[in-house]
């Protein structure tokens, strides 16, 4: 039997990830659950270690079915959801933080969007060690036009 560890959208949720190399990221992919069907706008930021928001992409559930996530019109759903750049986004080697939130959404045990954990087949690693799968990072992945 398979499980899913997802920490709902209430409002805002945050992660801290680190970069090894420079990337000139084209887009970013969260792990995503959806229970029915939420409304509003959902934004991913790329906040670098000066807290500076150095990318930023809003987009409702439509528009991300329109891009692509056609399952999305399923009741349910977990896979995964891209937030595609207006521009490449450069990123040097270090610490970003990605944020997701919402305007226009209220969360609801039943209707709500959340990010899942990556605690079963690891993709992010996990600097320490997670006492819980709780405590293991979300699901996150960068999308590079070109290394360098």
């Amino acid at each position: 039997m398979s499980k899913i560890i997802v920490q709902p959208l209430i409002s805002t949720i945050e992660q801290t990830v680190s970069i090894w190399e420079t990337h000139n990221v084209a887009r970013i992919m969260l792990g995503v659950y959806k229970s029915l069907n939420p409304t509003g706008s959902f934004k991913v930021e790329i906040i670098d270690s000066d807290s500076l928001v150095i990318a930023s992409k809003t987009q409702t559930i439509v528009e991300m079915q329109t891009a692509g996530s056609t399952e999305l019109s399923s009741d349910y759903y977990h896979g995964f959801i891209s937030w595609i750049f207006d521009r490449p986004v450069f990123m040097v080697a270090g610490t970003y933080t990605i944020k997701l939130s919402a305007t226009d959404y209220t969360y609801s045990e039943s209707t709500h969007i959340a990010w899942m954990k990556d605690w079963d087949n690891k993709v992010t690693n996990n600097s320490g060690t997670a006492t819980t799968d709780f405590k293991e990072p979300y699901i996150t992945r960068f999308y590079s036009y070109k290394r360098y």
